[in-house]
């Protein structure tokens, strides 16, 4: 009997005998901006203040402590999260805008609550962030420490912020279908990994995490389920932390109609029970919570790895752009020429996804276990040309089978030539059987949100030292298990395309 995870998955799966095809509904359209009682109270953000040029290589090396925040700090937090970043001008006249984290389809489905618990300028309450006009929404005017000790089942103690990233489903399905699942959830990992280089760029302890109580979570920020549903939080530690007794918890009280049903991005939306199942299926009551558990990692059926190289950080590296700059020109770019990568590129790249993995903020490192990282390397200097693992715990990498992968790979996303021209193809697999059984029917959000958390380290990781990045969700799932000698309990989940770019 298939589990929910491996059941969903499969369900989704693409192949060259169907791939559930459908037409786009243009008329109904969702559209990416939430829609809120005129009445309530906004709060506009100043403008984006100075964040110090610093390599992204360093970011978590700092060693932060708990300060007093003010409303600039959390400007630069948000601002660095997810800010637009380019436009478009569409045959209608209208602009489309892109934003610093990447997404399937460019649908965004991503958007962002702050709990304010302990900011100077700012008064405790919930808030929605409109990255359009830089504005948020007041959604509940009380202090939610009390309730958040709820939400959060005690685990918010110590927090002046607490941030939410949720997925509002119809903006991914309108295209995709059952399967935008896949993609909210990668792009929640997109959109997380910037809160966490913001974070540590700015020299803020935190914790994040994707466990709470689902059903007050979302009542708590106004989401009107399932069309809406959170999926992870970060909270930023107090200077002085005010306990809360958790021995006597009153529910959260359900807010106004007119708010909950602000995430409507249609006047006629379709129902994805599929998506909805799977979602359910992951409510905490259904979850064994993340401890030190060996990785379950994909099973595979070719050869072990022998002779792991070590990923060691390199005393002089590449040139590359500092951050906040890598991040505010992250595209996706697929004009991939063939070129020789050097080594020393591979090794920065390595070293990001390493460290990401392990030190990506207090609470996340136990995530990253229901993944496992391989590559494939072409026309990369030194190095044999092949099908790489990454094992992180060890900070090693090593060959599992040598060959050309890379016009087979493209063959496998859905004949995507391009892709021939990419010199590495990073990997995110997971053994969902294997997955499911850990910790229950949410660590399929666990793997495909960090597998969407460390492509979008690559994608600034690229940017940084100069290279093109391109993430692929679309792919025939069993040809990827049969090139990738995966068994059917295992697949490619996500991969991101690297290497030089026409300038």
């Amino acid at each position: 009997m298939k589990t929910p995870s491996l059941h969903y998955h499969s369900a989704t799966s693409y192949s060259r005998r169907g791939m559930n095809n459908r037409g786009l509904d243009w008329a109904h359209q969702p559209t990416l901006v939430k829609s809120y009682p005129l009445d309530l109270p906004k709060v506009t953000l100043p403008s984006f203040g100075t964040v110090t040029p610093a390599s992204l290589w360093d970011l978590s090396d700092a060693n932060p402590v708990p300060k007093v925040l003010g409303l600039d700090h959390l400007t630069s937090i948000l601002d660095l999260t997810l800010t637009l970043t380019a436009k478009a001008k569409h045959p209608s006249g209208d602009f489309y805008y892109y934003r610093s984290a990447a997404s399937a389809g460019a649908l965004y489905p991503n958007e962002i609550y702050v709990c304010i618990h302990d900011v100077e300028g700012l008064k405790p309450g919930v808030y929605h962030h409109d990255v359009f006009t830089r504005q948020l929404t007041t959604i509940r005017k009380r202090p939610t420490r009390q309730l958040l000790a709820v939400a959060l089942a005690g685990n918010n103690q110590d927090a002046s912020i607490t941030l939410f990233i949720t997925a509002i489903v119809n903006r991914s399905a309108w295209k995709y279908g059952e399967r935008a699942y896949r993609y909210v959830l990668l792009d929640a990992g997109h959109v997380l990994q910037n809160l966490l280089f913001a974070l540590e760029a700015l020299g803020i302890p935190f914790s994040s995490g994707y466990d709470f109580m689902d059903a007050s979570v979302n009542s708590l920020l106004g989401l009107e389920e399932p069309k809406e549903a959170c999926l992870a939080y970060v909270k930023i530690h107090a200077l002085n932390p005010s306990p809360v007794s958790v021995e006597r918890l009153d529910p959260v009280p359900e807010l106004s109609e007119s708010i909950r049903s602000a995430a409507r991005t249609a006047d006629v939306e379709l129902e994805y029970p599929m998506i909805y199942d799977i979602h359910r299926s992951g409510d905490m009551e259904n979850t064994r919570f993340p401890g030190d558990y060996d990785t379950p990692g994909p099973s595979f059926s070719g050869p072990k790895l022998e002779n792991p190289i070590k990923i060691t950080p390199l005393k002089e590296f590449p040139d590359s752009l500092p951050y906040p700059q890598a991040l505010f020109l992250r595209r996706s770019k697929r004009n991939f020429i063939r070129k020789t990568l050097s080594f020393e590129q591979l090794i920065q790249l390595l070293v990001l996804l390493d460290v990401q993995s392990s030190t990506g903020g207090q609470g996340i490192r136990h995530y990253s276990k229901s993944i496992t990282t391989g590559f494939l390397a072409e026309n990369v200097q030194g190095l044999e040309n092949g099908f790489y693992r990454c094992d992180f715990d060890q900070h090693s990498f090593g060959l599992m089978k040598p060959g050309h992968f890379q016009p087979l790979m493209a063959s496998v996303c859905l004949d995507q030539n391009w892709l021939t021209h990419a010199g590495l193809h990073f990997l995110f697999m997971a053994s969902l059987n294997d997955v499911d059984h850990q910790w229950g029917s949410r660590g399929y959000r666990y793997a495909m949100m960090e597998a969407g958390r460390l492509g979008q380290a690559l994608y600034v990781g690229a940017t940084a030292l100069g290279l093109g990045c391109c993430g692929i969700g679309a792919l025939f799932d069993s040809e990827a298990q049969e090139l990738l000698e995966l068994n059917q309990d295992s697949f490619l989940c996500y991969l991101v395309a690297l290497g030089p770019v026409k300038s």
